[in-house]
């Protein structure tokens, strides 16, 4: 009886263009109801259930336009994630789908979806993770992860020291000190302090010499950076 009156007082309106773009469970979490209610009116409404997708970070501002006019399928080739990614998005703009290739003019081309630029990815692969140059460009870290197999390279295996680190306080020494003593002044690993200059298209520095005046002043600007 209690369920009964419950359904009365569900507005229907609002949820109903939810179901089976959101799972059951999403839907009654966010109105607070059963998601046995929200699944007997997905079948009552004759509605398959939605996808449970795993998040992939795209930069919807470049293919929001492409929506609509290509198919689900291939966008998301495209972009590089799974296609109900697309078809949600697509769903929560409010955009149809696309049923027929819309009509051009005589010698006019489609307009192409932007694709991936592995010129600018391929070099930071392996030495990024895949997470972070999925979150950097856009792109599914699972197309990142079969990009690099495909490169034959390892797994980016930066730390968190790499992103706890303030680089606008040491970047102007890369190149210019061994990478072994920049490591030291920061308190972090050699590898880390490589890496860095790497991404940034820095060479190496020739090993020096210190005497004891110049290991003083490097003690001096250790702790005048740390400070910062």
């Amino acid at each position: 009886m209690g369920e009964m009156s419950m359904i009365h007082k569900i507005d229907w309106t609002v949820i109903d263009p939810q179901i089976g773009v959101k799972t059951d469970l999403a839907i009654a979490k966010e109105h607070g109801i059963s998601h046995t209610i929200v699944a007997r009116r997905r079948k009552f409404l004759g509605i398959q259930k939605a996808p449970i997708i795993h998040k992939c970070r795209v930069k919807w501002e470049i293919y929001d336009h492409f929506l609509g006019k290509h198919s689900d399928r291939n966008l998301a080739a495209q972009i590089g994630c799974d296609r109900n990614t697309v078809r949600v998005r697509r769903k929560r703009l409010g955009i149809p789908s696309l049923i027929e290739p819309p009509q051009r003019a005589r010698g006019s081309q489609p307009e192409e979806i932007p694709k991936i630029d592995w010129a600018k990815i391929d070099p930071l692969i392996g030495e990024k993770t895949d997470l972070a140059l999925s979150r950097e460009f856009g792109v599914s870290h699972v197309t990142i992860a079969n990009r690099r197999k495909q490169l034959g390279r390892g797994k980016g295996h930066r730390d968190s020291a790499y992103y706890n680190i303030k680089w606008a306080a040491w970047d102007d020494l890369l190149g210019k000190e061994p990478d072994t003593e920049i490591a030291k002044m920061i308190g972090c690993s050699k590898k880390v302090v490589e890496l860095r200059r790497i991404e940034l298209g820095i060479g190496a520095a020739e090993p020096e010499k210190m005497d004891n005046k110049q290991k003083a002043i490097k003690n001096r600007q250790k702790k005048a950076r740390q400070a910062r």
